[in-house]
């Protein structure tokens, strides 16, 4: 466990031997490095003194009277609040069997007596040092775990909000256009031109207040959603696409071609559906005024993964433009020409990015565009 020592520069020592003489020497030799030093003469009192107020380092000496250092050792270790401590054994015991019962007992090093100073500094440096390194994971930890939370708290939040939006914000809004519609249908050969300009702009305003409202919350959801990959057929999710945009595609006088037997890939099929709305929507609205738009949906598969595309004859993207379309709120051109809130590719860009993929796009201005989403292979 960390403690508010911890939060400063690691350097407070324990040293424990019975002999006054080594207790004397290591004191000298150690307050020249600038450590905090503590000095006492027996194990049951070094378990007192560790206890009270955790040292950074223990020198542990073995043979001593009453408790050896084996068993303070063990004692520390077996305790949560000294548990952590690091323990150098210091022993005039060189058997190999002896340096076996310390590292047993919990032991981080081992030094033979008599000790050469210098062997002695290194060896405290090098624990201090893993000390210092632990205490500052175990603040970075710390300081991740209060981030998650607090992010925790603001997703709860923003869930409450989405939650809000859908129902408090969306009702007004088809209330305001319901009333427009209303008003345009059964008094508006009573307004003047200037009237009906304005009640048209009133309408207008709601059904695009609504659709951007739509869209940030469906932007919201794509990083909320709990969701488990699996095998997702392409073929099922592009014919279930074309279904749900039957009347645009007919209205638009669009020809769409897809391959046969698109491939099987690994994701989750209402995100990859959202994706493939957005993507066929864009194809059937960016395309030179008067031409009708032809989309073709393929898939090139390798080894590894599948690159999934939605090949149109639109207007094309400038090449220093091409990043910025992944964007929330990006938008290359007016409303007044093409309409849309700015959230499609943003949409697509967040969802890939939450089943493991990449998107992107190759385009050249006047000839159209490739959008292109690559995936795990199934």
């Amino acid at each position: 466990m960390t403690s508010a020592r911890d939060l400063r520069t690691i350097g407070d020592i324990l040293i424990v031997d019975d002999q006054p003489e080594n207790l004397q020497l290591l004191s000298d030799t150690l307050s020249r490095q600038s450590y905090e030093l503590r000095r006492v003469l027996s194990g049951q009192l070094a378990i007192q003194v560790a206890q009270f107020d955790p040292p950074d380092l223990i020198l542990l000496d073995i043979r001593m009277p009453g408790m050896d250092g084996y068993e303070v050792c063990r004692q520390l270790k077996a305790n949560e609040q000294t548990q952590d401590i690091p323990i150098i054994f210091l022993s005039a015991l060189d058997d190999p069997i002896d340096k076996v019962k310390a590292f047993d007992a919990g032991g981080a090093d081992y030094v033979s007596k008599p000790f050469q100073i210098p062997e002695v500094l290194a060896r405290v440096r090098h624990q201090l040092q893993i000390r210092q390194l632990r205490a500052q994971a175990e603040e970075q930890q710390q300081q991740l775990l209060e981030k998650a939370q607090a992010l925790e708290t603001a997703n709860q939040e923003l869930e409450f909000f989405s939650s809000s939006a859908s129902h408090d914000l969306t009702a007004p809004l088809r209330g305001l256009q319901s009333l427009s519609e209303v008003l345009i249908e059964d008094y508006g050969d009573r307004l003047d031109e200037i009237g009906q300009t304005y009640l048209h702009r009133i309408r207008s305003t709601a059904i695009e207040m609504d659709l951007l409202l739509k869209t940030l919350l469906d932007y919201s959801r794509m990083s909320r959603t709990e969701f488990s990959v699996g095998p997702v057929s392409l073929q099922t999710v592009v014919d279930n696409t074309l279904h749900a945009l039957r009347s645009n595609i007919e209205s638009s006088g669009a020809s769409i071609e897809v391959q046969p037997n698109l491939p099987v890939v690994v994701g989750f099929s209402l995100i990859l559906e959202r994706m493939a709305i957005n993507l066929l929507n864009n194809a059937l609205k960016y395309v030179e005024p008067g031409n009708s738009p032809r989309v073709y949906i393929g898939a090139e598969k390798n080894q590894q993964t599948v690159r999934w595309f939605f090949q149109d004859n639109g207007i094309g993207i400038n090449e220093e433009d091409q990043a910025r379309i992944f964007k929330p709120f990006e938008r290359l051109h007016g409303r007044e020409s093409y309409p849309g809130t700015g959230f499609g590719l943003a949409i697509v860009q967040r969802g890939i990015v939450r089943l493991g993929g990449c998107c992107g796009v190759d385009s050249t201005v006047g000839e159209g565009s490739r959008f292109w989403i690559e995936l795990p292979a199934s």
